[in-house]
């Protein structure tokens, strides 16, 4: 299953959420906080636009862990 580190990548970066979310991405609040608590996840188009602007990898925003 995937697990999201979006929040973590999301909280160390240099920028503050609210820019994030509302200059960078351009997206309402509740979209950005079910992204930031895992509850939906966002586009491919919208995760390869954020890694960019991050200069982050897009695979560094999940990671894929084997169920128990």
């Amino acid at each position: 299953m995937l697990k999201s580190n979006f929040r973590k990548i999301i909280e160390t970066c240099p920028y503050k959420p609210a820019y994030i979310r509302d200059e960078i991405m351009r997206v309402h609040r509740n979209t950005f906080s079910g992204w930031m608590t895992g509850k939906h996840a966002p586009s491919v188009e919208d995760l390869f636009k954020l890694a960019y602007h991050l200069d982050r990898k897009v695979d560094e925003f999940y990671t894929w862990e084997e169920e128990e």
